[in-house]
């Protein structure tokens, strides 16, 4: 949620960082992903699944089934 916290993770692989503050949500981000069914939410985040579904005009596929211990996003 703070650029630092980005400047932590990537260090020297970032060629600029804008910091524009810190997020206003608090929360990480929401990560889709395209599946053979449609468009999968991997990580809920900031963005509700019902906006992404409103924006593609067809609800979200569901995952695939996955081994729980094992995310598909971090």
């Amino acid at each position: 949620t703070l650029a630092s916290h980005v400047l932590e993770d990537l260090g020297e692989a970032l060629a600029v960082l804008l910091d524009a503050g810190p997020s206003p949500l608090g929360v990480e981000s929401t990560v889709v992903a395209p599946g053979p069914s449609g468009v999968v939410l991997l990580r809920p985040g900031a963005v509700p699944r019902e906006a992404i579904a409103g924006v593609l005009g067809t609800p979200l596929a569901a995952p695939a089934a996955a081994d729980p211990q094992a995310p598909q996003s971090p």
